[in-house]
């Protein structure tokens, strides 16, 4: 049985977190709040929105 071998990089999930983090932060720097929501709506997601928005 074949298993496919994982890039393994140095940076643990806490480090790319940040690392996320400070980007996201550089970016909207001087942005108003308004300008912030138009820019987290088109930012791309990790994880389908469409699940959370489900009711019932």
């Amino acid at each position: 049985m074949k298993t496919k071998d994982k890039i393994r990089s140095n940076k643990t999930l806490l480090e790319d977190l940040r690392e996320i983090r400070d980007n996201l932060s550089l970016e909207m720097k001087d942005m108003t709040l308004d300008q912030i929501k138009d820019f987290l709506k088109t930012k791309k997601t990790l994880h389908p929105t469409a699940v959370w928005n489900k009711v019932g």
